[in-house]
């Protein structure tokens, strides 16, 4: 007996003479489905299993029941998969079809006549010509729709088969799926009453629900005008949720809502995991199901932080989980996906930390193809223009309240609706706040739910790799907070950064640090300037000042970085691609605030002014500091970007000793160099770097060891760069050659 492969997405196409019940998850909605003959309808969103469990209660019918039932299908097709053939049909004539009442009368119909043909019993000759002598349901529903201008005659040809229903004396049974997929494909393309206010109903909303209502209502009447006749379909769940209609409560009785929790979700992982041979786990030793496949069930973040000010540990299948939306077919596809990875010999060959980098970038990829196939259900069709609008207005995974105003109130709510965006809420009287995102097709297309009152909205994981393509990589990210449904969220935290310590370098040029130098803008010891300004623990505001102004610099440096790979792929590979994309990261970078009075001159140590000097030549001496030993850059091209806010990678001799000359005033760093050490590969350059290095404080050398960081995984993570051989090329021949401080 052959042993049921892992992972495999296509199960619901057949069930063998291997296959056993134990491979699936069968909760209690999908056993009563399968078990009860009343229970019409399984009702879900996408990728929850409606077809895998419609399909296999086919299945359990044909091996029941034989010959004794007839079947609107082979136990080979087990659905019929509906496709409605728009002979002469557009979405215009289709928006016609809006009432509920026409819908359940043409599906009334076509059952009907589905029916009639599966007995070989005779229907209206009218009729019969009017379909064609059709014998599959798309294509008598498809001939109905066409025949939209005899409608009238529909009453009396149901009339007719319910007089005649007496007729089928023995069970006849139809599964159908896939009505709402036939109905998106001719709704999704563009139509004037696609935009619509508040209150306003989209006519293709309207059709999308009313179609699949108007089934279940056929279907519904259909078993009560005859016991013999039975019925089965999926319905999706934001069709039913729209449904407001006065037979609700009666149709519910005949449903099934398809729904996991979490940990059913991490079931159906585990189950797939057992099915791996033993000598393909990475650890069959482990005690974790995903330990034995990953070879760690736990990693680090690799940016939110702890009250320690260490990384925050996440369990892998959490950190799998929430860069999904919580259904069956996600899970299985990343675990398919993480399988091909962790077979591969370069796998096994990899230490720890190079693993947790592979499966992250892995697990934000497929992330992000979750989110497209997300779009693509949206009814009648996503609205890129608003998205591209929202990326390019977001700076981080987290919004604070004072900044909802900066967006389209209207489309936070939707995605809120659509679980794209969760928020922060009490989760007991401590005042310990949860995130909480709501699940796929839980929203009523007819009336979004409010946006809730909250301090915090959330960006569900799955956008990252779309909105890390406009930002920059480790910046955008909330420092304190893994961001997933049903994590704790930590709104401020205290730590280290706060004492003078952190702030103060080791050395700066000359002997400002301790003494005056007028003519550097200075008429005292900038040790003085350092203590005042970096007294937190009195002025608040001025922290978080600083923070701001210092994210500003670290997403100015991620550009920077971008823009450097653009340059060097283009004139590596010359295909046009990276020049545009450096224009487009060029026009990103001037809508930052890094054009500053870097060589202004300080009054004094303690007023506000003087502060915000000092505060632009911080600024000012990062991005120096990050531009010089990390990107390279020759000091005149520094020297214009901060100054002109111009980015130039022509050489220019003639203007070296007066951009070393502003550099040094306005940011004293000991061992600036007129001739920059832009060859790591050399020792004497290296060993140039790691002095400068040295003499800097904690905060400037933790922020730089970041952008390295950064910048290099940045590459894999996001997925931007146009052939697999320029990514190559990048690692081996710039980011293999960067510096890194010992």
């Amino acid at each position: 007996m052959s042993k049921h492969k892992p992972w495999n997405l296509e199960i619901y196409r057949g069930f063998d003479s291997d296959f056993k019940e134990d491979q699936l998850l069968l909760n209690q909605p999908i056993r009563e489905f399968l078990d009860s003959e009343d229970k019409f309808f399984l009702v879900g969103a996408k990728g929850l299993g409606k077809t895998l469990f419609l399909r296999y209660k086919s299945n359990l019918y044909h091996n029941r029941y034989g010959s004794s039932f007839q079947f609107n299908v082979s136990q080979t097709e087990l659905t019929e998969n509906l496709n409605i053939h728009a002979f002469a049909f557009s979405k215009e004539d289709l928006l016609r079809f809006r009432d509920e009442k026409i819908w359940r009368l043409i599906w009334e119909l076509a059952l009907w006549i589905m029916v009639f043909r599966l007995k070989d019993a005779p229907i209206n000759p009218r009729l019969d010509k009017m379909i064609h002598s059709s014998k599959e349901l798309s294509n008598i529903l498809s001939h109905l729709l066409n025949h939209r201008n005899k409608i009238d005659q529909y009453h009396a040809f149901v009339g007719e088969f319910q007089e005649q229903k007496s007729k089928i004396q023995s069970a006849v049974a139809l599964f159908i799926d896939d009505v709402d997929q036939a109905l998106h494909a001719l709704l999704n393309a563009p139509h004037h009453t696609d935009t619509y206010f508040e209150d306003e109903q989209s006519p293709s909303v309207e059709v999308w629900v009313n179609a699949q209502m108007g089934l279940v209502g056929a279907v519904y009447n259909l078993s009560r005008q005859n016991a013999h006749i039975k019925i089965y379909a999926t319905i999706r769940k934001e069709a039913f949720e729209a449904y407001q209609g006065q037979m609700r409560i009666n149709y519910r009785q005949h449903i099934c809502t398809l729904q996991y929790t979490k940990g059913e979700i991490k079931e159906i992982f585990e189950k797939n995991i057992q099915l791996i041979e033993p000598a393909d786990l990475q650890d069959r030793f482990a005690n974790a199901p995903i330990g034995r496949f990953l070879g760690f069930d736990e990693f680090p973040h690799r940016f939110a932080v702890g009250p320690d000010d260490k990384r925050r540990v996440e369990e892998a299948f959490n950190f799998i989980y929430r860069h999904t939306y919580g259904r069956p077919r996600e899970i299985v596809l990343i675990g398919y996906e993480l399988n091909v990875l962790v077979s591969t010999l370069m796998y096994r060959g990899l230490n720890e930390e190079t693993r947790y980098s592979e499966v992250r970038v892995l697990v934000n990829r497929v992330s992000n193809e979750l989110l497209q196939q997300y779009k693509q259900e949206v009814i009648p069709y996503w609205d890129e223009v608003r998205l591209q609008h929202f990326i390019s207005s977001v700076r981080s995974n987290v919004i604070a309240k004072e900044d909802f105003r900066l967006f389209d109130q209207d489309l936070l709510r939707q995605y809120y609706n659509l679980g794209l965006i969760g928020y922060a809420r009490p989760a007991n009287h401590s005042g310990l706040l949860r995130q909480v995102f709501n699940p796929p097709a839980t929203y009523n297309y007819r009336r979004y739910q409010p946006l809730p009152a909250t301090d915090y909205l959330l960006i569900h994981s799955t956008m990252d790799n779309l909105l890390l393509e406009q930002h920059t990589y480790g910046g955008f990210h909330n420092p304190y907070n893994i961001i997933g449904d049903g994590y704790d969220f930590y709104p401020r935290m205290d730590n280290s950064i706060h004492q003078l310590e952190y702030y103060l370098p080791q050395d700066i040029l000359g002997n400002r640090m301790n003494a005056p130098s007028e003519s550097s803008g200075h008429d005292f010891p900038m040790e003085e300037m350092y203590r005042n300004f970096f007294a937190f623990e009195k002025a608040v505001r001025r922290h978080e000042r600083f923070q701001m102004h210092w994210k500003i610099a670290e997403l100015v440096m991620g550009l920077l970085g971008r823009i450097c790979y653009c340059n060097r792929l283009e004139k590596q590979f010359k295909t046009g691609y990276y020049a545009a994309k450096k224009a487009q990261y060029l026009t990103e970078l001037d809508q930052h605030h890094y054009a500053r009075q870097y060589n202004a001159e300080m009054a004094d140590t303690s007023s506000e002014p003087a502060f915000d000097r000092f505060l632009d030549k911080l600024i000012g001496r990062y991005i120096t500091l990050g531009c010089y030993l990390v990107l390279d850059l020759r000091i005149e091209w520094i020297h214009a970007l901060l100054t002109r806010g111009r980015f130039d990678f022509t050489p220019n001799e003639a203007s070296k000793d007066t951009a070393l000359s502003y550099l040094s005033r306005g940011f004293f760093i000991r061992d600036l160099k007129r001739d920059e050490p832009r060859n790591p590969v050399k020792p004497e350059q290296r060993q140039c770097k790691q002095r400068i290095f040295t003499h800097l404080s904690t905060c400037e050398q933790d922020s730089l060891r970041a952008f390295i960081r950064n910048a290099s995984d940045e590459v894999s993570f996001l997925g931007w760069i146009e052939d697999p051989a320029h990514e190559k090329w990048l690692h081996e021949e710039v980011l293999a050659r960067m510096w890194h401080p010992e």
